[in-house]
């Protein structure tokens, strides 16, 4: 298995206990990685860790808060003593408007929501990026794979402080890109439209039934593909840029989108009210 993507590398994947970290954090140790299972719930984190180790894998689960610097340190150093490097940083840890749904604009939008949207998807990446950078380099360089969105390429009304932090995301990837290359760090984004996922559908949960389908059939038809992504087809992407297979890939956002942004742009639907 010398072929393999990870061989021999440490990975810390963000929010990797449920929905598109979990798979990114199982395809990554069977690409031969170590994996770091970084989760604001300790218990999820716990759960994939013992299912990687089952089948032979190596894993580990740290509780973490991408959102508090001190939790942050604390995983990175704890990575640090376990392992004695790091090679891939997968931000992926991300949180949604809870009233998405039922928040259309920033107007309405409730000033904790917001700080609480960013303070996960955008300052977490900063802080867990900023914490391991050092890590990363010592062993020769390595990679940060970021988690951002088609909604932070273009305007979607209903996901104001999610769009806005996943913006924030791209742009955050171009400057530690510049800042981390001269240490062989590379740095990247992806933005996924809609995937399937726990987070996905938690929102479309709280919808009426008949307002469910019509949500889920408007998502879809967004994409040249009419169907949502799959969580799969994000991890390969992630292994792609966190491997030697993607070493002159630096500083980019690679959308992985079905093709919604090539065709009719993921603010054409129509609005989703409960």
């Amino acid at each position: 298995m010398a072929d393999r993507a990870l061989e021999d590398r440490v990975a810390i994947i963000t929010g990797g206990g449920q929905g598109i970290g979990r798979v990114c954090a199982i395809r990554a140790a069977q690409e031969g990685a170590s994996i770091v299972i970084a989760d604001i719930s300790g218990d999820l984190g716990e759960a994939v860790a013992q299912e990687i180790n089952d089948v032979g894998g190596m894993a580990i689960s740290v509780q973490t808060d991408v959102s508090d610097a001190h939790s942050v340190s604390r995983m990175v150093a704890e990575v640090s003593d376990k392992f004695g490097r790091l090679d891939l940083l997968h931000n992926n840890a991300a949180i949604t408007d809870p009233n998405l749904s039922s928040t259309p604009n920033s107007l309405e939008l409730e000033e904790s929501v917001f700080d609480q949207v960013v303070a996960v998807n955008l300052k977490g990446v900063w802080l867990c990026s900023k914490s391991s950078a050092d890590l990363l380099a010592a062993g020769g360089g390595g990679a940060i794979v970021n988690a951002a969105s088609v909604a932070g390429l273009v305007a979607w009304p209903p996901a104001v402080a999610y769009g806005a932090a996943k913006a924030g995301v791209i742009q955050l990837t171009r400057m530690m890109a510049a800042e981390l290359a001269p240490r062989s760090v590379r740095v990247n984004s992806y933005s996924p439209a809609v995937v399937e996922s726990p987070m996905v559908s938690e929102f479309l949960d709280r919808l009426t039934p008949e307002t469910r389908d019509l949500a889920l059939a408007d998502l879809t038809e967004r994409n040249m593909i009419s169907r949502l992504g799959r969580p799969e087809e994000i991890a390969e992407l992630v292994i792609f840029l966190g491997s030697d297979r993607a070493s002159f890939i630096t500083g980019e956002n690679i959308n992985i989108d079905g093709g919604c942004l090539a065709w009719r742009g993921f603010s054409a639907g129509t609005q989703i009210s409960e």
